[in-house]
């Protein structure tokens, strides 16, 4: 069996498990994935142990992903103890606020490494262009971090009576 196959085979097996596990807050431990894997007990060599790291972590996102696309369930890292499934009233929290803080990292690191890099040796035009890259990019950066104040999500604070077009309350 391939390696490519193989790896398809512990995903496939590490969602069924989870499917019915899968409730909210449910706390998926590192220890458990390893087993739902079927991955051999980490080795105590350093070249070894990088390598069984990167592929129990390669195995992580592509059962996250299973998750997410065939389910619908959404699980967080829980740093140290695993992940974490998600409520489903908060997923679209949860992921665009990981998605932002993901953004806002990669463009002030592009900003950040376009200011640090060499001007030497470009023209005067090509020095122009990379200020004005690096100011588009420290724009988006504070444009994506101010985007954290949003309204709150429908149907989580229902008014205690409605008040109609007109003025009038309608009980």
């Amino acid at each position: 069996m391939s390696q490519a196959q193989w790896d398809r085979e512990a995903v496939q097996h590490a969602v069924e498990a989870a499917q019915g596990l899968a409730n909210a807050n449910h706390l998926f431990t590192h220890k458990w994935l390893i087993e739902a894997f079927g991955l051999p007990p980490e080795p105590a060599d350093v070249p070894s142990h990088k390598k069984w790291e990167m592929r129990r972590d390669a195995l992580t996102i592509k059962w996250r992903r299973a998750l997410a696309k065939n389910h619908g369930i959404v699980v967080v890292s829980q740093r140290s103890h695993g992940y974490v499934v998600v409520p489903v009233r908060e997923i679209t929290d949860t992921v665009y606020e990981s998605r932002r803080q993901g953004a806002m990292k990669e463009l002030w690191d592009g900003a950040t490494t376009l200011g640090y890099a060499s001007i030497s040796g470009l023209t005067q035009q090509e020095v122009t262009w990379r200020r004005d890259r690096q100011a588009a990019a420290s724009s988006l950066y504070v444009m994506v971090r101010s985007s954290r104040a949003r309204p709150p999500r429908p149907g989580i604070a229902a008014p205690d009576k409605v008040i109609e077009a007109d003025g009038e309350s309608a009980e």
